[in-house]
């Protein structure tokens, strides 16, 4: 089979970083601010009440609530290196008419219609295939073709996605 792209990477400690961060703990982070602003609110209005005892424990809960949603993305970067998932092996994806993903000398075949969603990161980029399977690309990895070109090629072969990914990158470049 003939591949028109192939991206080689090697998954470094900041890819796994912002993974984690943007897409592990993303929403988890949101409940634990949420939860803070709570405890921060009635915390004001047990103190406003002169509950001084229960505004010290909601206040203590505010704290801990930020400094959980503060630490999610780098613990969970911490426990997945040390559980050994992050090793120097070179991943290796090929594009043609279908997708080969090579990791850990096993090899994983996809359509480009299994690809669900795809969202482009600073350091990388994720097709995702389903809710569990995922397959990373690295903008700088690309041995055969470029990133612009192969970026040109999937828009060709799943418009549909594309539209999504130019909504997703204004309303990022607008939050900015």
């Amino acid at each position: 089979m003939l591949f028109q792209f192939e991206n080689r990477y090697v998954m470094t400690e900041e890819m796994l970083r912002e993974y984690t961060g943007r897409v592990i703990c993303q929403n988890l982070a949101k409940n634990c601010a949420l939860f803070c602003g709570l405890c921060a609110l009635l915390c004001l209005a047990t103190i406003h009440f002169r509950h001084f005892g229960t505004a010290a424990v909601l206040g203590s809960f505010a704290a801990l609530g930020l400094a959980a949603g503060l630490s999610l993305p780098f613990l969970a970067a911490r426990q997945l290196h040390s559980g050994g998932s992050i090793k120097a092996e070179t991943i290796v994806v090929q594009f043609g008419e279908r997708i080969l993903l090579t990791e850990r000398g096993i090899q994983s075949w996809y359509d480009y219609r299994e690809i669900t969603a795809v969202q482009v990161f600073r350091t990388f980029s994720i097709l995702k295939i389903g809710k569990q399977d995922a397959i990373v690309l690295s903008p700088a990895g690309f041995s055969q073709g470029d990133n612009i070109s192969f970026w040109r090629f999937f828009r060709e072969k799943r418009p549909d996605l594309w539209a999504r990914i130019d909504v997703q990158q204004k309303l990022r470049r607008t939050a900015a």
